[in-house]
């Protein structure tokens, strides 16, 4: 998997007026209340490239609604979407509206997705062999049942190669010899750096095949990371709910999720605001600027016409426009969103404050939250505050990434004992705020980012939100690993026990982090 996002979907908001009938031109300038019925709210979803995406939520979660938002099929009310690649969208829900026949449809897609003429009959013909299907080309979409019509999409998908494929609700229509079909596609996907985004309730299949999941509830994401880690939260939630015998007590259960979905939200910059005031009487701020612009255009044109007269306003020189094209050609780009992190492999990194505010040093093997990123800087989030660091003083890690699973017990020998003695000990500190760690294990210097234990050769790392996130020891045996794993870099990450584990061969330590 690479860093190239694919695909974005950033703080984006669904609604649709409950009342189809309130008059639009009074909603233009908010003089009437609109009820709103909120689909996604402030939703931000990245695809890389090389990466299959899972994405998970019951029946009120929205989750359909992210597919459409995708291929732009609709728009976000708030937010934006960014996808120019190539993209098939696969929804067995579109079977009862689809009126063309196998082979019509087959041949339209495979025309809009650029296809020789020439090579048309052949790959269809390849599509519904693959799809089981040869035999039911001249039938309708609505005639054929849910699992051939699953078999067909996922057929199609194959043989198009599209740079994004999206599955909405398709997996629980496949057997399971096609579904280890389906998943050899999403590997061919991951291997030349493709990309798919699996929506679905068949949680045992996304668990096999996705390397990045998305949690959603009532339109708003709950949690993203890795998948054991986001499977393991949802299946405690859906156990517990499962457990309420008494109907109001349902109702009542996650609460503050359903108010919180409520509350219309404004695109968000560095903080999150939301629309509480202001809702009647008031213009849209697009009118305004429209206004605005007006008014600023006829008090220009009077400007520029009475500096013409005078004779100021003459054609730029060369040196003026080489000077303006220089300044154009080295600003540095705007910042791309993303979400992963960083390590600090050097002593004393410094991050400078996006806005006004003081530098921050941060000591080696400190874990920061990336938030985006441009050609030369990535921007971090620390207790809630945005800082710019310089890509070169920091070491990229993303839990979406392609890295190899490594059982604990293989590992083990080359771990040393200051760590691997109590390890089950230090692990129950794991995602406990910073302050209550310290009232049990003493470090021999304070620090906000990373801190050794007294009269340990371990440090605890602490995250973005201030919280035990990992540890780093000593590598035993450095030449044993390198030899048994072929390991080739300076740096090696792989997954283990719940987490990963990343080693910094140069400096000789082990970074254990659990997400």
């Amino acid at each position: 998997m690479t860093q190239q996002i694919l695909l974005r979907v950033v703080n984006a908001t669904k609604y649709y007026y409950e009342n189809k009938q309130q008059n639009k031109f009074k909603s233009l300038f908010k003089l009437k209340h609109l009820d709103k019925n909120i689909v996604l709210k402030n939703v931000t979803v990245h695809l890389y490239r090389g990466e299959v995406l899972g994405i998970i939520g019951d029946h009120e979660s929205g989750k359909e609604m992210i597919s459409k938002l995708m291929i732009k099929e609709v728009a976000p009310n708030l937010g934006k979407v960014t996808n120019k690649e190539q993209t098939f969208l696969a929804d067995v829900t579109h079977k009862a509206n689809d009126h063309q026949t196998l082979n019509e449809l087959v041949i339209r897609t495979l025309s809009l997705s650029g296809v020789k003429l020439e090579d048309i009959s052949t790959i269809q013909k390849q599509i519904l062999s693959f799809a089981k299907l040869t035999d039911k080309g001249i039938k309708t979409c609505k005639e054929i049942n849910e699992t051939e019509y699953a078999q067909l999409l996922v057929s199609i998908a194959k043989y198009m190669r599209p740079t994004v494929a999206i599955f909405t609700n398709i997996i629980q229509y496949l057997d399971e010899s096609f579904q280890k079909k389906f998943n050899e596609f999403l590997n061919e996907q991951k291997e030349y750096d493709r990309a798919a985004v699996l929506i679905d309730d068949h949680l045992h299949s996304i668990e096999k095949m996705s390397n990045y999941l998305i949690w959603l509830t009532y339109g708003q994401v709950r949690k993203e990371g890795t998948v054991n880690e986001v499977l393991g939260a949802y299946r405690d939630y859906q156990m517990k709910y499962n457990q309420i015998q008494d109907k109001n007590q349902k109702e009542l259960y996650d609460l503050k999720w359903k108010i919180d979905k409520q509350e219309l939200p404004v695109a968000r910059g560095e903080g999150y605001k939301r629309m509480r005031k202001y809702q009647y009487g008031r213009i849209p701020k697009s009118i305004e600027k429209t206004i605005l612009y007006a008014i600023t255009f006829i008090i220009g044109a009077v400007f520029a016409a009475f500096f013409m007269f005078i004779g100021v306003g003459s054609s730029p020189t060369d040196k003026d426009v080489a000077t303006k094209q220089v300044i154009t050609t080295n600003s540095e780009p705007k910042y791309i969103d993303k979400s992963a992190y960083v390590l600090s492999l050097k002593h004393d990194t410094l991050l400078t404050p996006s806005s006004k505010g003081n530098k921050v040093k941060i000591p080696q093997y400190s874990f920061l939250d990336v938030t985006g990123e441009n050609q030369s800087n990535y921007r971090l989030e620390v207790d809630n505050k945005a800082y710019i660091s310089k890509k070169n003083n920091l070491y990229y890690f993303n839990p979406a990434g392609l890295y190899e699973d490594v059982d604990w017990s293989e590992l083990e020998d080359y771990v040393d004992g200051s760590y691997l003695n109590y390890i089950d000990f230090y692990n129950s500190f794991m995602h406990q705020d910073h302050k209550k760690v310290s009232e049990t294990i003493n470090a021999d210097k304070s620090n906000r980012f990373n801190e050794q234990m007294e009269g340990q050769n371990v440090h605890m790392v602490f995250n973005s939100d201030n919280e035990l996130t990992g540890f780093t020891f000593d590598i035993k045996d450095k030449q044993k690993l390198i030899k048994k794993f072929n390991i080739s870099s300076d740096t090696w990450v792989v997954k283990s026990k719940d987490g990963y584990m990343i080693a910094d061969l140069v400096e000789n330590k082990w970074i254990f982090i659990q997400l």
